[in-house]
């Protein structure tokens, strides 16, 4: 059994045929799959989407690239809702900030009020965290390394595509990460990424498609499908030793909300 923890079922290229997709990737022992929400639209329908799909959960929360959408009010509403299971994705992302731009630095203030915001909104809740955090140098990396030590999550969060400097990896080893793994850790030039695996403990690990995007080898350049988190999986087991048991039961540990439901299965 694997749970797909990071996919976008409601995106371009699935969303057309998302049952089959879906049939596709139960078939190949994707039990289940957390739709991954990025703004207010997106988390209404992963929402939706949950609702229609009992193996399908959803996370609500606005990117730094789309903060500017972000409504506290609605979004807490849809955090209520049933078969959410965390605030998601949301953090920080410079990549490619040109830094002699004067608009860089209000982009970061903003993308940084509105990930405080969301952290607290989901500290309020007792909801875990989806983060996604990205800078081509260390400063996004260094900005929320200071936004979680002067306010701590209250629940569990996740690194999702995790990247990112040492000093960096080892604080979130220390403030009890889970580590979000893609189809990119299979890519040639990708050793970055496979040092990050080697490193952070093995019961911290949860693997993802973020489809449909980031497919593993050997079919990068093509639309990820659903049921590629499978070839992620057997790539982690055969060259990190991290069963897709362990990997099962690490998603299940990561976000609590899930059991109810299937005990119910």
């Amino acid at each position: 059994m694997l749970i797909d923890t990071h996919t976008h079922y409601n995106f371009e290229g699935l969303k057309e045929n998302w049952r089959s997709h879906w049939q596709i990737a139960q078939s190949r022992g994707v039990t289940h799959a957390i739709q991954i929400g990025t703004n207010m639209e997106s988390s209404e329908e992963v929402v939706q989407l949950a609702q229609e799909e009992k193996g399908f959960f959803a996370t609500v929360g606005v990117h730094p690239h789309d903060i500017a959408d972000l409504d506290l009010k609605r979004l807490k509403m849809l955090a209520m809702k049933p078969k959410v299971v965390a605030i998601g994705e949301i953090g920080l992302d410079y990549f490619r900030l040109d830094r002699n731009d004067p608009q860089t630095t209000i982009i970061k203030e903003q993308q940084i009020a509105g990930f405080k915001a969301q952290l607290e909104l989901a500290n309020e809740l007792n909801l875990p965290l989806s983060l996604h955090v990205r800078d081509d140098q260390n400063e996004a990396y260094q900005d929320l390394i200071n936004i979680l030590a002067a306010t701590p999550p209250k629940n569990n969060f996740v690194l999702h595509c995790v990247s990112g400097p040492d000093f960096y990896i080892d604080a979130m080893i220390k403030n009890n990460a889970w580590f979000g793994f893609d189809g990119n850790a299979t890519y040639k030039n990708a050793d970055l990424i496979r040092q990050i695996l080697k490193k952070v403990p093995s019961n911290r690990v949860v693997i993802e498609t973020d489809a449909p995007f980031l497919p593993p080898m050997p079919h990068r350049g093509k639309t990820c499908e659903p049921w590629m988190l499978t070839l992620t999986a057997d790539y982690i087991e055969e060259n990190f030793e991290i069963s897709r048991e362990q990997l099962f039961a690490n998603s299940r540990q990561l976000f609590p909300l899930f059991d109810p439901y299937l005990l119910e299965s």
